[in-house]
């Protein structure tokens, strides 16, 4: 079987929900390439495999690095890798919950490559702390796309 060509499949980013109903509730706020109907429909429900043990994040960790593999009904596995951080912000934060607001950045491919995947998020990470995120993201999703 041939490899497919590319790492990355897809880029999600998720944050805590400051306006959700349920109380630490998680949400996409950013996906590329969007998600079609009926193509991916596994990926509909990454939150919590983002999140698995909710949006709870320990207050003297900057950083943590999770990873995950998501099997459709055909057999077809995805995998991914998620950073779990603090200090990207995304979307509406109030001030009383700033430090609260955990970010989740999730890389998934076809392509079992956990240790490339989590390369990626590392690079991510260090120009997002710079205020570079946008720029990295644009280079990665030119280069991988």
């Amino acid at each position: 079987m041939i490899p497919p060509a590319r790492l990355v499949d897809y880029f999600f980013a998720l944050q805590l929900d400051p306006e959700a109903s349920e109380e630490h509730q998680a949400r996409v706020y950013y996906c590329y390439p969007p998600l079609q109907d009926g193509k991916d429909d596994t990926l509909r429900n990454i939150v919590p495999f983002c999140f698995p043990s909710g949006v709870e994040f320990p207050k003297n960790t900057s950083v943590a690095y999770h990873d995950f593999v998501l099997t459709d009904e055909r057999g077809q596995k995805k995998f991914a890798c998620c950073l779990k951080t603090r200090k990207i912000k995304m979307g509406p934060t109030t001030e009383d919950d700033e430090d609260e607001a955990v970010s989740c950045f999730c890389l998934v491919s076809c392509q079992p490559r956990f240790n490339t995947l989590r390369a990626c998020l590392h690079a991510f990470y260090s120009l997002a702390s710079e205020g570079k995120a946008e720029e990295f993201i644009l280079r990665l999703m030119y280069q991988v796309f």
